[in-house]
């Protein structure tokens, strides 16, 4: 239109140009108009030629202007699409539920509109609501959108202001005034139990409608906290029970026929390739940088959180470790994990929690106080060097040929504290040569090792409770009461079969006399050595607990009667060796009366077995009495014939 308006006044211009330049000619040759007629008529020309020309420039100049306005507009929009693209890319980035997720709601919720035929306005705006729909999300704390058990009443009521925050953000900018109604409603129901307004029917706005099951549809095929990422024919089942009660019909009857149109062109796919298939279109890589510095701000965040929240609510030691070890591999890339971990400075440090490449190898290894780099930082308590050599460690922790573990040159370390700031262990990190760490991970490490202090605190308080609860003061052999639920555990296993299950009693003998005249002190030290004889003559993975006074209970799992006997002797010995030195009776010596009972042979529950094993346990008790009655009855008679006159032997006696 433009093109052919400055054509036509070009015209103008030149018709009248000719009309003066053929009246200059006649004008020449001596063909003139009359008079008035001449003069009237060039002044015709001259000012129909100033009136065109005047009107060509100031509509060219209008013209100019309108299309420079125009083209301001189009760039303003451009400029203002590009941002609402970017901030629902920085939110998709904080939900942390793949990248995408706006573009994937924006084009379904499109085509479902296309396939509705809805105006060009109305596709619009539901093409911003589409991106901008979780906006009101940045009111929800992170702990409540990325909680993985179920939300409280206070939580989900928290949750469903977001429509009412995204609106109300909406609301207040001109351009987005058609927007704000359609991010309102996404969550209300078609049978009016939704949320904020319960709205239902044709009281929810159309684009907020087909909004509601494009977000649906994306949010299926997403993994969230609570559940994995179902696949798309699960989603679709899903939102066509939804009809007529959470999505309008006709919504769902167009969203099926997207859904059909995609599936017969081969464009649908499940939520395993989501991450990998939609990256948003004209990105520069600063962008997809700083999102991706978003995303990792959320997951440090939301990680931390996790560390206090749910250590705090662990008292298991071991589970507390366990439990960070999996929260740094959330925030921290790394090739090998190490949890170091010792009960007193000095002690050797203890690989109690380990994670990735040789994992198995390097769990419950052992490095010496002072050596290597995590033995080194456990005694000064200071943070290793970044990248350090991890061959220090990794060459005295493992007996494996250095070709296993050469690949692993980057190491990360960083104390591990209690409540009062005592080192109690080591977080130990390792990488390969291509991925070095930075001081960003130095940062990130020490925070968490910070914010672990008082759940290991608390960890290591509950446990030394618990030891101290089921566990003897004076041998340090677990309690009866630990004793009788070790039992309980073992006879279930055995009866799963596990094998046999042998039972010992051990009762120290006349054992109150010592008490009487040498002191309780001595007796106490009298029964820590017994507890430790009885200790170096079963196996490792048998059970000795004191059971009370002077008797000892041993659980011998998988051991028969026969060899449960022979363990009886092998104790006997042993115990027959020890010199207890008891003031001037220096060759005075310990007996022990010990007595067996096998389940499922002798008994087949708790109380039978014990008291199967104490009726043994007597037993052996007189039958050694009555041994020391014969002993001492032969000794006297020998005394006896000592002051007679010698007779020959006789025959029989030769």
């Amino acid at each position: 239109m433009r093109e052919w308006s400055e054509t036509f006044q070009k015209g103008v211009l030149v018709a009248c140009a000719a009309v003066l330049v053929i009246m200059s000619a006649l004008a020449a040759i001596g063909i003139r108009p009359q008079g008035a007629e001449m003069v009237g008529l060039t002044a015709a020309v001259l000012t129909l030629g100033g009136l065109y020309l005047l009107c060509y420039r100031s509509t060219r100049e209008e013209i100019a202007l309108l299309h420079n306005s125009l083209e301001g507009v189009k760039k303003r929009e451009g400029i203002g699409l590009k941002v609402v693209e970017s901030l629902a890319r920085a939110i998709d980035a904080r939900d942390q539920r793949g990248r995408g997720k706006a573009e994937r709601v924006r084009d379904m919720a499109i085509a479902i509109a296309e396939e509705m035929g809805i105006s060009e306005e109305e596709k619009e705006e539901l093409r911003i609501a589409a991106l901008l729909s979780d906006i009101g999300k940045l009111a929800v704390p992170d702990y409540i959108l990325h909680k993985p058990d179920p939300l409280t009443e206070d939580e989900l009521r928290k949750v469903r202001t977001h429509p009412i925050v995204g609106a109300s953000l909406l609301a207040g900018l001109d351009s987005c005034a058609g927007v704000a109604p359609v991010v309102r409603g996404h969550h209300e129901w078609f049978d009016g139990s939704g949320y904020p307004d319960c709205l239902a029917g044709e009281q929810i706005p159309l684009g907020a409608r087909i909004l509601a099951v494009a977000d649906v549809y994306s949010a299926l095929l997403s993994i969230r906290p609570h559940r994995q990422a179902l696949s798309t024919q699960s989603a679709v089942e899903i939102i066509m029970n939804g009809a007529g009660t959470q999505f309008d019909p006709k919504v769902i009857e167009a969203y099926l026929k997207v859904i059909s149109q995609e599936k017969a062109q081969g464009f649908i796919f499940d939520a395993e390739d989501i991450s990998a298939s939609l990256v948003p279109e004209a990105v520069s890589e600063n962008q997809l940088a700083a999102f991706a510095d978003i995303a990792q701000a959320q997951r440090e965040l939301v990680a931390l959180f996790e560390i206090v929240q749910t250590t705090a609510t662990s008292l298991n030691l071991q589970e507390v470790l366990e439990l960070l070890m999996s929260k740094i591999s959330k925030i921290l890339n790394f090739t090998t994990g190490v949890i170091f971990f010792f009960e007193r400075p000095g002690d050797n440090l203890r690989a109690a929690v380990t994670a990735g490449f040789l994992a198995a190898k390097l769990q419950n290894r052992f490095l010496r106080w002072g050596e290597g780099i995590s033995g080194e930082i456990a005694m000064t308590g200071r943070q290793s060097l970044v990248n350090a050599d991890a061959g220090q460690d990794l060459g005295l922790l493992t007996d494996m040929p250095k070709s296993a573990w050469a690949a692993l040159t980057n190491a990360l370390a960083v104390p591990l504290l209690d409540n009062q700031r005592n080192v109690c262990g080591t977080i130990t990190i390792y990488r390969t040569a291509e991925a070095p760490f930075n001081n960003n991970d130095l940062r990130l490490l020490s925070t968490v090792a910070d914010q672990a202090s008082i759940a290991i605190d608390k960890a290591r308080a509950f446990e030394k409770t618990a030891k101290t609860a089921l566990t003897d003061p004076h041998t340090g052999l677990p309690n009866a009461r630990h004793c009788l639920m070790q039992l309980e555990q073992e006879i279930a296993r055995s009866a799963r079969g596990s094998g046999p299950l042998s039972l010992l009693l051990v009762d120290i003998d006349e054992f109150k006399a010592v008490n009487d005249n040498f002191g309780h002190q001595e007796g106490d030290r009298i029964l820590k050595d017994i507890a430790g004889i009885l200790c170096s003559s079963v196996r490792e993975y048998d059970t000795v607990a004191r059971y009370g006074g002077d008797e000892f209970i041993v659980l011998l799992p998988g051991t028969a009667n026969k060899p449960a006997l022979e363990t009886i002797l092998r104790i006997k010995q042993a115990v027959s060796e020890y010199q207890p030195n008891l003031g001037e009776e220096k060759s005075r010596r310990i007996k022990v009366s010990i007595g067996v009972a096998t389940y499922p042979g002798d008994a087949d529950e708790m109380s039978s077995l014990i008291a199967m094993a104490d009726k043994a346990m007597y037993a052996d008790k007189d039958l050694s009495r009555k041994h020391d009655q014969l002993l001492m009855e032969i000794v006297d008679s020998r005394k006896e014939g000592s002051g007679r006159k010698q007779l020959p032997p006789a025959a029989s006696d030769v």
